[in-house]
């Protein structure tokens, strides 16, 4: 897809994280429609160049989910209407999310660079995070207060946060051991992301990254 549509998708998804904090729907419907532009952009390119689309199974979770949500709604089977359009809508940008995602990084070198953006992202995060939550409790960038003091940067809910760390503290791990000239630089960033998990307080997202370290 050229060097374009890849880094806008990062930069979309880095926003949306950056943005998870604010109460408003707004920031969610940013990037809905920065995911539905580059779904619209790949779908233009690959009719003009015949390009088949990149499959994989992982797919059909988030496809089947959201037909679920619209088969209720068909159906009328739905208690609460309005939030099970939401989910279906949530659940139907991930699946957008995750398709625009293999379009983008078929590349090898593509995704390396997107991975090596979100591990130094994550540990950016995870020093901003650390720092805000002993310097300013419940303040997001310490400007926004969330009425949460336990908030780790732009996740208002620190188990959240944990979550995050999760998925990112694996290619701190994997860079420890596979670069062994920079193991050092890999190992700083683990440990700056499990220490930030620890002063968020969150026993479930410790002992996650606990085990994740174990395995790995």
């Amino acid at each position: 897809m050229g060097a374009g549509p890849p880094l806008a998708f990062t930069g979309l998804i880095a926003a949306g994280l950056l943005l998870l904090w604010v109460p408003g729907r707004w920031a969610f419907t940013f990037v809905q429609v920065g995911l539905s532009i580059l779904a619209g952009v790949w779908l233009v390119r690959s009719t003009l160049l015949a390009a088949p689309p990149r499959l994989d199974w992982l797919l059909v979770a988030p496809a089947g989910a959201a037909l679920w949500g619209v088969l209720q709604l068909v159906a009328g089977a739905s208690i609460y209407p309005w939030a099970t359009e939401q989910a279906t809508w949530d659940w139907f940008y991930r699946f957008v999310a995750y398709f625009v995602a293999l379009q983008c990084f078929r590349a090898g070198a593509d995704r390396e660079r997107a991975l090596a953006g979100l591990l130094w992202f994550g540990f950016a995060l995870a020093v901003l995070a650390t720092v805000q939550r002993f310097t300013a409790p419940g303040k997001v960038f310490w400007l926004f207060d969330t009425g949460e003091p336990t908030a780790m940067g732009p996740f208002v809910y620190y188990n959240q946060y944990a979550a995050f760390i999760e998925t990112v503290l694996p290619l701190a791990l994997l860079g420890a051991l596979e670069r062994r000239s920079r193991s050092w630089l890999y190992g700083l960033m683990g440990a700056a992301m499990i220490a930030s998990v620890a002063a968020a307080g969150s026993r479930a997202g410790a002992a996650l990254l606990a085990a994740e370290t174990r395995i790995v």
